[in-house]
């Protein structure tokens, strides 16, 4: 908070009045993976694009091939996984564990060990299983802090990972395997499927093209400013000349 009073007090009186918990993570009373963006159904949406444009059944048909690509990729990189972590999480730790080479860690007891860097200290509870920095308890991997601990006591550190990032949780998540249906003249339908009358959607079909862009969430639209709309007959916002009703000055 420090730092954005530096660059505007606005900002730093915004963020306090709507909430920590709002966009600090350490303050949520969820606990969430990583942060809040778009980026997965952006990336959806963009491999998806033309798929979209094709007729129902060819659609089905090229979506599943593409499920069935990245499973068999993810699968493969599940199983060729060598560390007892998966890849982002492995590197992750080791980062920690280079930040953790230079900290002194003092005992209390079996269970709390305060963590010393120059002058900064921090508290690690091994049975909370939690950091004073927080970040031990929100991201379920182990800080410098812990590290620095689980070291001096000859503690495993993976066993205080989160279950979610081990290589038996990404293998089991690709494990099933997709199939091929084959051609169509080769599938058994059966009569109950036949017999079945699939009418059109009911409802009037809107003019024009229809839009392919996804509906954006509020707090995606508040994000971007909209320029004001200024009218070119009377020179007043909210409208344009088209639809303007002002009755027009004579110079």
């Amino acid at each position: 908070m420090k730092e954005l009073e530096k660059v505007d007090k606005r900002v730093q009186v915004y963020l306090e009045d709507v909430g920590y918990e709002k966009w600090a993570k350490v303050y949520s009373g969820n606990n969430r993976y990583s942060n809040m963006t778009s980026n997965v159904a952006e990336s959806l949406n963009s491999v998806t694009m033309s798929i979209r444009q094709l007729p129902i059944c060819t659609m089905l048909e090229s979506l599943r091939a593409l499920i069935q690509k990245w499973s068999w990729r993810n699968r493969n990189e599940a199983n060729a996984t060598s560390t007892r972590l998966t890849r982002k999480y492995e590197e992750l730790l080791k980062k920690n564990y280079l930040l953790s080479v230079d900290l002194t860690v003092n005992p209390t007891n079996h269970i709390l060990f305060e963590v010393l860097n120059g002058d900064k200290k921090n508290v690690v509870d091994l049975n909370a299983k939690s950091c004073s920095c927080k970040r031990f308890q929100m991201d379920e991997i182990l800080c410098a802090h812990a590290i620095a601990v689980f070291q001096k006591c000859n503690i495993d550190p993976y066993e205080y990972c989160s279950v979610y990032y081990k290589k038996e949780t990404m293998v089991a998540a690709y494990k099933e395997t997709v199939y091929p249906v084959g051609n169509r003249d080769t599938w058994e339908v059966p009569q109950t499927v036949k017999s079945l009358i699939v009418n059109p959607p009911e409802g009037r079909i809107r003019v024009g093209r229809p839009k392919k862009r996804r509906c954006k969430a509020s707090w995606e639209r508040n994000g971007k400013t909209l320029k004001p709309i200024i009218c070119g007959k009377c020179k007043q916002s909210g409208h344009n000349r088209r639809s303007c009703r002002n009755p027009v000055k004579n110079d």
